[in-house]
């Protein structure tokens, strides 16, 4: 029998980085990331429909895309320099560049530009370990290199 294998990976291994903002720029493993989700693009459309839209049908124009959001869960850890940046990105509004690396062979890298939109905000289980979930906030548009 013939078919394709597959050739998706686990997500063990992807690394979440922030940016330091000098020239040249140096990134940073943020520490202990357990989940990324995102960044969610997305974009709205305007309803340009009238009273005689052919076959009375909605028109619709795209509007700007979004960059969106990218949440991400990590194990708290409120002393360690790469989440206290977050949370002093947070308090600053600055905006900063971020990447993923995957880990594909050879690693893809995902850049973006972003503000904290909610620092590391924690979750303390009775009888577990001590989380925290953290959003970003795209600022333009999400780019993985052609041909990754």
């Amino acid at each position: 029998m013939g078919g394709t294998p597959s050739q998706a990976i686990l997500g063990y291994g992807t690394l979440l980085e922030r940016g330091n903002g000098a020239t040249p720029e140096v990134f940073t493993a943020i520490a202990e990331v357990l989940d990324i989700n995102g960044p969610n693009r997305s974009r709205d459309f305007e309803d340009v429909s009238h009273m005689q839209s052919p076959d009375g049908y909605d028109e619709w124009l795209p509007k700007l895309k979004s960059g969106g959001e990218l949440a991400f869960d990590l194990h708290f850890l409120p002393f360690h320099a790469s989440q206290d940046a977050l949370n002093d990105d947070y308090e600053s509004g600055r905006k900063g560049n971020y990447r993923i690396r995957w880990p594909f062979n050879p690693p893809v890298i995902g850049a973006f530009t972003a503000f904290v939109q909610e620092p590391p905000n924690p979750t303390t289980p009775i009888n577990g370990k001590v989380t925290a979930s953290c959003v970003l906030k795209l600022t333009g548009r999400f780019v993985i290199p052609a041909g990754a």
